[in-house]
């Protein structure tokens, strides 16, 4: 890795993170070969509760470097964040497995239960007072965004006694969450969701079904509960790209749309 990048990582560890918490919680949850590149950042006030050894890990163990994963980060609020706390917690056997690049907000809440596995992948982007849970499991792939005061859960969280049938359904799932979506702010996704890779999920929406079956490109879902309402539709990842259309928009304000020769696929990744 680059010698600015590194001291970059260094400076931000030292002056930005709970720098104790931080080493603290690494050398505590990682193995040692592991934990001395300190991956994981811990902004102020994240609440740590049942973490253990090896209640994280990551999907590529041959690539770790320091502050690849933040969590409770802070550095441009959307919502109000002065003594906002950040929840990471875990039961028994629950594990938690991240890619690379996880950015996780302040006011966020990540549980893993008894058991339960939710995986991360890389370039994921986490706004404030988002709730993650995972009773079963919950897959979340590469590229994916999701905005404020949104809500991610693989469970019921209770059973339900169905009286036309005399029984009683199991009240756990799965979420699968595909690659490059994004999920735009106060959205809920529930039990047995999934939602295809290079999808929109528009803010409010509530997600509830099994959507892989499909075949189109780019949906854009939108509704309680909900539907696709467009195709062929898909979020600007590529930092560099996006500031240069900001730049275009600020000096040709009588345009309301950019046209391109070719799409580029570097366009939909960080």
């Amino acid at each position: 890795m680059h010698l600015m990048f590194k001291l970059k990582r260094c400076v931000r560890m030292f002056f930005e993170t709970s720098f104790l918490k931080t080493l603290y919680f690494n050398f505590r949850v990682l193995p040692f070969r592991q934990a001395v590149h300190v991956p994981i950042y811990l902004y102020p006030r994240v609440e740590l509760v049942g973490i253990y050894r090896g209640c994280i890990r990551f999907v590529d163990e041959k690539n770790i470097y320091g502050g690849m994963i933040s969590i409770g980060y802070n550095k441009y609020p959307v919502t109000p964040s002065k003594k906002t706390y950040t929840l990471l917690r875990f039961e028994t056997k629950g594990k938690l497995l991240l890619g690379s690049e996880v950015v996780i907000k302040n006011g966020c809440v990540i549980c893993v239960y008894k058991k339960a596995v939710l995986e991360i992948g890389k370039n994921f982007y986490c706004n404030s007072n988002t709730s993650i849970y995972s009773k079963s499991s919950v897959l979340i792939g590469d590229n994916c965004s999701f905005g404020w005061n949104c809500q991610i859960y693989d469970s019921n969280f209770h059973f339900m006694y169905d009286e036309s049938k005399h029984s009683i359904s199991k009240c756990h799932g799965n979420v699968v969450i595909g690659n490059n979506v994004w999920i735009a702010n106060s959205c809920v996704v529930s039990k047995n969701a999934v939602i295809p890779p290079f999808s929109v999920v528009a803010n409010g929406s509530l997600v509830n079904k099994n959507f892989s079956s499909i075949e189109s490109f780019g949906n854009v879902f939108a509704g309680v509960p909900a539907k696709v309402v467009a195709t062929g539709k898909t979020m600007i990842k590529n930092l560099k790209f996006e500031h240069f259309l900001l730049k275009y928009f600020d000096e040709h304000e009588n345009e309301n749309e950019y046209f391109l020769e070719k799409k580029e696929n570097s366009w939909f990744e960080n």
